[in-house]
């Protein structure tokens, strides 16, 4: 639990630092710093790296992705109308979605719990100018904490924003995909349709890949999920 909340905040304490919000009087401190970010970054790796080689074990698990190409608002919508619809016949479902505004699009910048609309907002403020990334790990940790409380207590389904180049290079949320697949927890998701390579050797065979339809999505949720759809 410690390995795991310091792989999120290590690097939030080193962006302080290097974008002057913290300055060290001491360099040593920032030594220390850069060695404490590390040392989470490699074990945050290898965690990864560990789970999934219990996944490749594994012959019976159920994930699949509604594929966009476009901005994926439709996505997001399917998901949504699916997460409404299981909670209403009384499933338990979690997880984390981007909020959808009264003209259908989604924010990228927030996620919402499925479960209670808790609301996180996972960019950070880098300047009007900034090309760096946006996403910040320490709100997304924090947000991520909704998925991994739900699989300790159990539930029947866990949705996840999407798949994209955060998971790709072994951050964002992919640990939580991980530990939902290694309870025996079905996932959907979503995912630009550039990203299917990488969703693929992610996935192997039991990856579904569906079109942003709720139906469609919840005849998936029927053939994966042993419990029965009323």
């Amino acid at each position: 639990v410690f390995c795991k909340g310091l792989s999120y905040t290590v690097p939030a304490i080193s962006r302080l630092t290097s974008t002057k919000k913290i300055v060290p009087r001491d360099s040593n401190v920032l030594m220390f710093a850069t060695a404490l970010q590390d040392f989470a970054e490699n074990f945050n790796t290898l965690e990864s790296e560990f789970m999934s080689n219990q996944i490749e074990q594994q012959s019976d698990y159920a994930i699949a992705a509604v594929v966009y190409a476009d901005e994926g608002d439709a996505a997001i919508t399917a998901l949504w109308q699916a997460v409404r619809r299981l909670q209403q016949d009384g499933w338990r479902v979690a997880g984390l979605l981007n909020p959808i505004d009264n003209e259908g699009k989604h924010s990228n910048s927030e996620l919402a719990s499925v479960a209670d609309n808790r609301r996180f907002s996972i960019f950070q403020n880098l300047g009007h100018y900034s090309s760096g990334c946006k996403l910040d790990a320490g709100a997304l940790a924090a947000a991520g904490s909704v998925i991994r409380e739900a699989i300790a207590e159990g539930t029947d389904l866990v949705v996840i924003n999407k798949f994209g180049h955060a998971e790709i290079d072994n951050r964002g949320l992919l640990s939580e995909y991980l530990a939902a697949i290694s309870s025996g927890i079905p996932v959907l998701t979503t995912l630009q349709s550039k990203y299917l390579p990488d969703w693929r050797s992610f996935s192997g065979e039991a990856g579904g890949e569906l079109p942003a339809d709720t139906d469609t999505v919840l005849d998936w949720i029927k053939q994966s999920v042993k419990r029965t759809l009323p």
